[in-house]
């Protein structure tokens, strides 16, 4: 059930940004991705969620890609309330009305949004918002989830809370992060990156040490 990719290219403005011989990531893990600006983390996973074409090789999914889900860094949220943010996916695949409401309170229980979830989604805080787009990304339980800097400039409380709802999921959860200290909390497996190539793949503690990290 893991994604396989197989000599894998993509070239941008005559410059190759991702170029990988063979890289595996397993099902049911946490699964990071780290390295410098422009090491070609965000295009990788782009390509993974078929958001972004490639020039040459292959990515192979074990799933349709209506069992997955993308997040950007920046949410993008309705303007409407916070409960009507979570329901969006539910409506949309046309599940039972009770079975919505069931999940989406669900989702407010586990994020602790009670206090928001009548509030329009578009006047939240940042750290808010980031938590309503997760909650709307889980909500029809996604068998992999992409992650693109989900806690990047929002408060150290709403991160932990975010990486502790993350840590307690039975699903495959890929993560661009720039934050080692991040990749080291969270990921059971990392993937260290230098302009589009994979330099290591290993645990946190040894991956993180890699000479390439040195000046991140």
């Amino acid at each position: 059930m893991m994604i396989q990719i197989n000599n894998l290219k993509k070239t941008y403005r005559k410059r190759l940004v991702v170029d990988i011989k063979k890289l595996e990531i397993p099902n049911k893990r946490i699964f990071g991705i780290v390295g410098d600006n422009g090491a070609g983390k965000s295009t990788l996973l782009k390509m993974i969620a078929d958001l972004e074409a490639y020039d040459e090789g292959q990515i192979n999914i074990p799933v349709d890609h209506h069992e997955m889900v993308y997040l950007f860094q920046a949410p993008h949220l309705f303007n409407t309330s916070v409960y009507n943010n979570i329901a969006y996916p539910l409506k949309f695949r046309k599940r039972p009305k009770e079975e919505i409401h069931e999940k989406v309170m669900g989702m407010i229980n586990l994020f602790n949004l009670h206090h928001l979830q009548d509030q329009n989604a578009l006047k939240l805080s940042g750290g808010e918002c980031q938590k309503v787009n997760l909650a709307r990304a889980l909500v029809f339980d996604p068998k992999w989830i992409f992650l693109d800097e989900p806690t990047a400039n929002i408060d150290s409380k709403t991160t932990k809370q975010i990486e502790h709802i993350l840590k307690g999921l039975d699903t495959s959860i890929i993560i661009v992060t720039h934050n080692m200290s991040q990749a080291e909390r969270l990921c059971d497996l990392v993937a260290v990156m230098s302009e589009g190539k994979i330099l290591d793949v290993d645990v946190p503690e040894k991956a993180l040490k890699h000479k390439s990290l040195m000046y991140i």
